[in-house]
């Protein structure tokens, strides 16, 4: 550096010793010391403010009560809660009582359903779709004739009112009865002739014949009287006896053999005498069937 570039430059003096600062404090720091100072702390100040109190919480409304639900609405899901307590109402509600059944259960509900089936099958009495209740009586259809009665030409109201047929049996033969006019007292009387199956019900039914002898008096104590006589000769004091009606009304009385009166066990012939009004009937044959021919003959 030259004489002509130095610059004068001035020393500064020495601080006071300790300072510890190599350099006199600034103009007017310690004035500012001295004028200023730190504000005194007031009484509320001093305490803290005492918090504001709190907004009260806002209160939750009461929930609404439930409109009632419209039908057109689709119900609401089954909750996991009703599910559990079987309460649910979809499909689950079925399924969840039968799952809750116990296995006895069934078996029980299986015993009591058997049972009644077979009361209801042994009350009926059968094994089969095809067999008979018990109690039920079955009847037998009505024997039909096989052949046409004789042809028996022009005659007399009784003549005529003799019947061609008798269940199985047909008319074969029809002739005067002499004896029964001459004897008996009888205006007019036949003997007719009836042929056919003896039992109709049997595998191999024999062929049986009834001879019958009809005869009109004059009026019903007089055929009454004569039938009398006759059941005696012909039937005996065994007779089963009892009262002959026609569609509710009483017309006369007969006199059956006993051996006929149980057709099971029947064999041989027998007779039967019955009057209806005037006429007077005896019918002798198969003591099987006569019975039954004594309630189709039709006088």
């Amino acid at each position: 550096m030259t004489a002509g570039d130095a610059t004068p430059t001035t020393e500064a003096p020495a601080g006071p010793a300790g300072s510890g600062h190599g350099s006199a404090p600034e103009p007017g720091f310690k004035a500012l010391l001295r004028t200023s100072s730190i504000p005194a702390r007031t009484s509320e100040e001093a305490e803290p403010a005492a918090p504001e109190p709190a907004a009260p919480e806002p209160v939750a409304p009461e929930p609404a009560a439930p409109e009632p639900a419209d039908d057109s609405e689709p119900a609401p899901a089954a909750q996991e809660g009703d599910a559990e307590s079987g309460h649910d109402a979809t499909a689950g509600g079925l399924g969840g009582l039968l799952r809750r059944v116990p296995w006895w259960g069934w078996v029980l509900a299986a015993l009591v359903i058997a049972g009644a089936v077979a009361a209801v099958w042994l009350t009926q009495g059968g094994s089969g779709p095809g067999a008979t209740p018990r109690g039920v009586v079955v009847t037998a259809s009505a024997p039909t004739p096989s052949a046409s009665p004789v042809d028996r030409g022009e005659g007399s109201e009784l003549h005529q009112a003799i019947p061609g047929t008798v269940n199985q049996d047909v008319l074969t033969a029809l002739t005067p009865e002499s004896a029964w006019v001459a004897d008996r007292g009888a205006i007019e009387a036949y003997t007719a002739v009836y042929t056919g199956a003896a039992d109709p019900l049997s595998a191999s039914p024999a062929v049986g014949t009834y001879t019958v002898v009809v005869g009109q008096w004059a009026t019903a104590q007089e055929a009454a009287a004569a039938a009398e006589g006759i059941a005696d000769e012909s039937v005996g004091a065994q007779a089963v006896t009892g009262e002959v009606t026609v569609a509710g009304a009483t017309v006369g009385k007969s006199w059956i053999s006993p051996e006929a009166s149980d057709s099971a066990a029947a064999s041989g012939d027998a007779t039967a005498v019955w009057t209806n009004g005037t006429v007077v009937i005896s019918a002798t044959g198969p003591a099987s069937d006569l019975k039954r021919f004594f309630d189709g003959y039709g006088l």
